[in-house]
């Protein structure tokens, strides 16, 4: 019989649908599940008939779940099957409900309603108050303390024109253990202020003092395909956007695929840009482990030419140094970067093909508009 049993609970754990996740975040605000750190790389309320196309491009985590279609549950269980996450929207779930699926090893993440900072004229003020948020954040938490929130504020926070009280937006900090925005610049027909990326993370690192993981929705599609004034990104805006990101503390990253017209639909990306996706997931899984590593206390600067705004992250391993460049600006030109206490050598430019020569702990490189660069130097 003991024989049975355990043959039985080993069956369920190899299954995937006995164990929860183990989801944290750790000290340097990056997600860990099961102890390991884990890039989430998202997309916003898809079908479970569009796991599969997503996955393919590296998708791992399925937010929100489609309101009116699968359960909760069902949701959760097709995520497993395909083994990637979920984050489920509890706001209108029962504790039976929330108690029923937040051991399941789908489960990454909460949803608290999106944007909450909208302006409500019925209300005379935000569409969601700190104070009804608040009061469900702690009845959600006494229910499940392990998994976090996640949630973000509109374009208008980012573009320091918010709808409601700045004041306010301190208290919606505090119900999003997890936090973001979003903003389109090619679909809002700014297609040269793709910089708001940039300064939109910094905002977030100086709300919260740097103590809460950072998240992005990005555009990928054009949202009205009947506006000429508004369209896609180009595969270029769409990787500077990506990279821009990451170079600016992003610890998450989401796609937002719908489109409204001529028709709705819930995933509608053009060819090339599923193709710059595929690879930046790639990419970023791949070098997950040092994107979320601490931040390195090699000293690194960055010198630009004239109009040039080139933003440097650095972090190492045990035998390399990784420096995340981006281009922030609709200049191009070279930018310089000195690292501190290194000599001669060569540097890598991940996934280029080409290598640059450096004199003294210098080297230098040529950036087009908002491009970015990876480099990599061998300690």
């Amino acid at each position: 019989m003991v024989k049975v049993l355990k043959a039985v609970l080993l069956l369920l754990f190899l299954c995937g649908i006995f164990f929860t996740a183990d989801v944290k975040i750790g000290k340097n605000q990056e997600i860990l599940v099961d102890g390991k750190p884990f890039f989430p790389l998202a997309t916003w309320l898809q079908p479970v008939k569009n796991i599969d196309k997503n996955k393919e491009l590296g998708i791992n985590v399925f937010l929100g779940h489609e309101a009116g279609a699968e359960s909760p549950k069902e949701y959760l269980d097709a995520c497993a099957a395909k083994k990637v996450y979920a984050g489920i929207s509890f706001w209108n779930l029962s504790e039976k409900e929330i108690r029923e699926i937040k051991d399941h090893p789908a489960l990454l993440e909460w949803v608290m309603p999106d944007e909450p900072d909208q302006f409500s004229e019925k209300k005379n003020g935000p569409i969601n108050s700190p104070e009804e948020l608040m009061a469900k954040y702690k009845w959600l938490k006494a229910i499940d303390p392990v998994h976090p929130t996640d949630g973000g504020f509109t374009q208008f926070w980012v573009k320091n024109s918010p709808q409601v009280s700045p004041a306010l937006f301190p208290e919606f900090a505090k119900v999003l253990d997890l936090i973001g925005f979003d903003i389109y610049p090619c679909n809002n027909g700014e297609p040269k202020t793709l910089y708001w990326q940039a300064r939109g993370l910094k905002k977030l690192s100086k709300l919260t003092n740097n103590s809460k993981p950072h998240n992005v929705f990005l555009e990928c599609n054009a949202f009205d395909k009947r506006n000429k004034a508004q369209r896609a990104p180009t595969p270029a805006e769409f990787k500077a956007q990506v990279w821009m990101s990451i170079v600016h503390g992003a610890h998450t990253i989401g796609y937002f695929t719908h489109c409204w017209t001529p028709s709705y639909s819930q995933f509608s990306v053009p060819e090339d840009i599923k193709s710059e996706m595929k690879k930046a997931n790639r990419q970023i899984t791949e070098l997950a482990p040092v994107i979320l590593g601490p931040v390195s206390k090699i000293e690194t600067t960055v010198t630009n030419s004239t109009g040039l705004d080139v933003a440097a992250l650095v972090k190492e391993d045990a035998k390399k140094i990784y420096i995340f460049t981006s281009n922030i600006k609709y200049y191009k030109g070279a930018a310089g970067i000195k690292v501190s206490g290194l000599g001669d050598g060569e540097v890598q430019v991940y996934e280029e093909e080409r290598k640059l020569a450096m004199n003294g702990g210098k080297f230098t490189d040529n950036f087009n508009e908002f491009e970015p660069h990876i480099y990599i130097i061998n300690k």
